[in-house]
């Protein structure tokens, strides 16, 4: 995927780096006609706000400096069937936040016929440059964690329950996250530099990838869910004309290729 990409905000800076991830829940029949009910989406923040991803970026914002966050809480559009929770943090004295999340839950309007599905999104972005006045590479450490944390998110038992009650359904139909979105303002090996990756000489670039979740992985197991984060992160890097990405990961996990988790080929047996 080439080209550049403007943050949601038309009146915000570009974000260094964006990634999305995001499900669709079935959706109740009742459901279907009625608004999306208030504390059923408070119930939905609170769960945000002790999730995987809050607890990522908590940390990230304490590795930048001394600052503050913003949980997640109602901003910007929001109307009787959508919902657009935002989280901000960064140190103080920024001129914009460097990090923010937003979580969204579309109940799409249909005319004349009931819709069938919530669509649910959850999305990260940095803007290091603009609010710190200072870029650096990514490290593959962090990125691997944050990318762990909002796919961690959308399996967390409280989210998923949160968004059970909304769509009034059993919390065992709601689906895994279907994949992730990752894009950056600037060419891929310029983002990644600096992590023992090597470009291949006359490449060309990417700034991002749309990477789909391989549905017999169950990401809420931890260790399947890093087989699956593993091959997106190679995915993106080789993507770049970035050879190297197997071997940091295996540094990053202190496991040698013969040591690499597997994920257990599953049956249809009962």
């Amino acid at each position: 995927m080439n080209g550049t990409f403007r943050s949601p905000c038309s009146r915000k800076p570009s974000a260094d780096f964006l990634m999305r991830t995001g499900t669709f829940v079935p959706v109740d029949a009742a459901a279907t006609w009625r608004p999306l009910p208030e504390r059923g989406v408070q119930a939905f923040a609170d769960a945000l706000n002790n999730s995987p991803v809050h607890h990522a970026l908590f940390r990230w914002c304490a590795s930048i400096g001394d600052g503050g966050m913003n949980p997640f809480h109602r901003s910007g559009f929001n109307r009787a069937r959508k919902v657009r929770l935002l989280w901000q943090g960064g140190p103080d004295g920024a001129p914009t936040f460097p990090l923010e999340a937003v979580a969204r839950i579309d109940l799409p309007d249909a005319y004349g016929a009931p819709v069938s599905h919530l669509q649910v999104s959850l999305e990260v972005l940095a803007r290091f440059r603009h609010a710190l006045g200072r870029t650096a590479p990514l490290p593959v450490a962090r990125l691997h964690e944050l990318v762990d944390a909002l796919t961690a998110t959308l399996v967390d038992d409280k989210v998923t329950g949160a968004l059970a009650a909304l769509a009034g359904v059993d919390l065992l139909v709601i689906s895994q996250p279907l994949g992730l979105d990752f894009l950056s303002s600037t060419d891929m090996p310029d983002l990644l530099a600096g992590n023992g990756l090597t470009l291949v000489p006359d490449a060309s670039t990417s700034r991002g990838a749309n990477l789909l979740a391989d549905p017999g992985v169950d990401q809420h197991d931890p260790g399947e869910r890093r087989v699956l984060i593993d091959s997106w992160l190679q995915q993106i890097s080789l993507d770049a004309g970035l050879p190297g990405m197997e071997k940091v990961l295996e540094q990053l996990h202190g496991t040698a290729p013969e040591q690499q988790p597997r994920r257990p080929r599953r049956t249809d047996a009962l």
